[in-house]
């Protein structure tokens, strides 16, 4: 014990300097393998704190140039150095020190004590101060391009038609519209999507303001697609001209056709639209024209096509005065029906013609010809009507039935007179 005591003792200045002598080697050493350095961080982003504190006075900030991105000069050793990362470098902003649009810039390393320093080249992070704003705006539904042929876009729907957005006024006040837009090209049958809401100005101009907060991004749209056809529209009249007036025969809608849309399932039973009230045409002297709404006969399911037409249709029943025209028939062509038998009918007066007055259209009767014409008398027609039970041999005035096609008539009645004989 007195020896190692004496050890110590003995030249004690001596093993001090050895001592220190050792640790400066040691530190040479290290720092030969492990010398301090710097390292540039470039473009790392500031993180504000405490920024709920605009929300409490109801206002949104803005970044004003470029002062919310700084480069950071980080000292460390080489060892450390080589393992940090941008992402490792801490630049916060705590918005309860702001004073006058400033605040103090505070640089860190994220989880390491061996740095012995860390400087950025800002020191401080200005932002502008704006009152905060909501507004509604209604939701508009578009569609680009075309269905394909045959087909059309029936209708759009979202699942909701207002869009709740807030952010500074400035921005807020330049929002006119919002839309979702979805493309239809060639599309057949019926789409449904998540769209992208879209902001745009009073120009229609798309706005993209990151300080612009919307309610939601998306939403969901659906989208009808119907199929086209084309069908003709039919009218119907009703009642009778005023007297020595007759109904042409011809009735014009217009539009004769129209284009409508619907569901395959539902256009499919569709060939043809009719007016089912009838034009009134009772005691009509000239053309009636009637104005209908196409839209009141249209089946379930069923629209136009084009959307800009308003159903309307007029229907016009053709109207002419009643003409006359005399024939001159022979009376040799005249037919006799149902003569008793054994008796001989002799046309007695007119012996050779007769005068036949026919009434109708112009255009009928100038298409008319003698040949056209059928006279008959009907024996026992007449023998009912006039309570004749046998036909006696004499002479009678029996009238001829005049028969021709179309509108025309006999308005005058005629008699013959004939001779009945028995052989």
């Amino acid at each position: 014990m007195k020896k190692v005591k004496a050890w110590l003792l003995d030249d004690w200045w001596l093993k001090i300097v050895s001592l220190v002598l050792a640790f400066l080697i040691w530190f040479v050493v290290v720092q030969a393998n492990n010398p301090t350095d710097t390292q540039t961080f470039q473009n790392v982003k500031v993180t504000l704190i405490n920024t709920e504190l605009f929300d409490e006075n109801n206002q949104v900030y803005n970044i004003v140039g470029q002062t919310d991105t700084v480069n950071v000069v980080v000292r460390a050793p080489k060892s450390v150095l080589s393992s940090l990362k941008v992402s490792d470098i801490l630049a916060e902003a705590d918005v309860a020190n702001m004073v006058d649009g400033e605040i103090a810039i505070v640089y860190s390393v994220y989880g390491n004590n061996s740095v012995e320093s860390v400087k950025g080249d800002r020191s401080y992070i200005k932002v502008e101060l704006e009152d905060k704003e909501r507004k509604y705006i209604q939701l508009e539904n578009r569609y680009v391009g075309q269905a394909a042929d045959g087909y059309m876009v029936g209708g759009m729907k979202a699942d909701q038609n207002m869009i709740e957005i807030s952010g500074p006024k400035s921005a807020i006040d330049r929002v006119e519209s919002a839309a979702v837009t979805i493309d239809v090209t060639n599309a057949k049958n019926s789409l449904s999507a998540n769209v992208e809401i879209i902001l745009y100005d009073k120009d229609k101009n798309e706005i993209n303001e990151n300080s612009i907060t919307k309610q939601v991004d998306y939403v969901h749209v659906n989208v009808e697609i119907l199929e086209i056809k084309t069908v003709t529209i039919y009218a119907s009249k009703a009642g009778t001209p005023a007297e020595g007036y007759l109904y042409t025969g011809s009735l014009q809608v217009s539009p004769a056709t129209i284009k409508i849309a619907g569901s395959p399932s539902d256009i499919s039973a569709v060939n043809r639209l009719f007016i089912t009230d009838s034009v009134d045409i009772s005691g009509a002297e000239t053309d009636v024209v009637s104005t209908v709404d196409l839209s009141k006969y249209l089946p379930d399911g069923i629209i136009f096509a084009d959307p800009d037409y308003d159903g309307s249709a007029t229907v016009t029943v053709f109207i002419e005065e009643k003409e006359y025209k005399n024939f001159d028939v022979s009376t040799s062509s005249v037919v006799f029906n149902n003569l008793p038998s054994g008796a001989v009918a002799t046309i007695v007066s007119p012996t050779d013609k007769m005068v036949v007055t026919l009434a109708g259209l112009k255009e009928e009767l100038d298409a008319l010809t003698v040949d056209s014409i059928v006279a008959a008398i009907d024996f026992a027609e007449w023998m009912d009507a006039n309570d004749i039970t046998n036909l006696k041999a004499d002479t009678y005035k029996i009238p001829v039935n005049i028969y021709v096609s179309g509108n025309v008539t006999s308005p005058v009645e005629i008699d013959l007179e004939i001779k009945i004989t028995y052989n």
